[in-house]
């Protein structure tokens, strides 16, 4: 699969690869390197396969939605920056490693959000 990064650079892996990028250029990455790129915010040119689905543990909906959320609010305690994307919302991969349960950008902003809106009437 090929990966695209916004800035040139080299992305060394634990298991003794790496890879240059260049802006814009899609590159080739092979399967055991795409967590380390995924980890520093370079994008699949392409969607990624949808192999997750098999490994997720059956949920209700609310079990789930509670498991990402808390997961979402630990992030935001940790406050770890590599944990979190420019934009500062915690990446997708964050939340699904501290979860277990596979969240994509779309769901993950909508309880980002309702996470925002929670502290606010926290607050008052």
């Amino acid at each position: 699969m090929e990966f695209i990064s916004n800035k040139d650079q080299v992305i060394i892996s634990t298991v003794g690869r790496s890879i240059e990028f260049k802006k814009g250029e899609p590159t080739y990455v092979p399967k055991m390197m795409w967590p380390a790129v995924l980890a520093v915010g370079i994008i699949p040119a392409d969607e990624m396969p949808d192999d997750t689905e098999k490994k997720e543990p059956v949920l209700t909906d609310e079990e789930r939605k509670a498991k990402l959320s808390e997961a979402i609010a630990v992030l935001a305690d940790e406050n770890a920056r590599e944990k979190f994307t420019g934009n500062g919302m915690p990446r997708t991969e964050a939340i699904s490693d501290l979860s277990g349960v596979y969240i994509d950008a779309k769901e993950r902003d909508a309880l980002w959000t309702e996470y925002l809106q929670s502290k606010v009437s926290d607050d008052k």
